[in-house]
């Protein structure tokens, strides 16, 4: 007797990327994902964070690009979805915030994050402050230095 050929998922490739979950307690959990193999990690990486978590961050948060500068500067490019959000903290807001961060870290390059919104790190977009947030002007402390 011959073995079927595999076919399907189990002959697809895939990569392992780590994003970093919010968890209830305030902490974040290290979650391993398996995606797609893809050119632009962070951004695949944050893709399937918001895909994911679907408590934590607004429905329909999409990333637009994360681009990494030679001196290890990523700007990650939300849609203004990301600001559909208000919390009843500061350590809520910062929470949501180390997760796009240390999600984006896992690319070693990566020295500090900044966000910007559908281009945009100040201002206002369809009547949600930029900077605010997610209410406590947390967008104007970047860039954020990965630890």
């Amino acid at each position: 007797p011959t073995v079927p050929e595999v076919s399907g998922a189990a002959n697809k490739k895939t990569l392992t990327i780590v994003v970093y979950m919010p968890k209830e307690d305030g902490t974040l959990a290290a979650i391993d994902a398996k995606i797609a193999p893809t050119g632009n990690r962070p951004k695949a990486a944050l893709a399937e964070l918001f895909r994911r978590e679907k408590r934590f961050f607004p429905k329909d948060t999409k990333v637009i690009d994360v681009k990494i500068d030679a001196k290890g500067l990523a700007v990650v490019d939300l849609n203004r979805k990301i600001l559909d959000k208000e919390v009843a903290n500061q350590k809520v807001e910062a929470l949501g915030l180390g997760s796009i961060v240390k999600t984006v870290a896992e690319d070693k390059s990566v020295k500090q994050v900044k966000i910007t919104v559908e281009g945009r790190s100040h201002g206002d977009i369809g009547g949600r402050s930029i900077d605010r947030f997610w209410g406590f002007n947390s967008l104007k402390l970047q860039p954020f230095a990965v630890k």
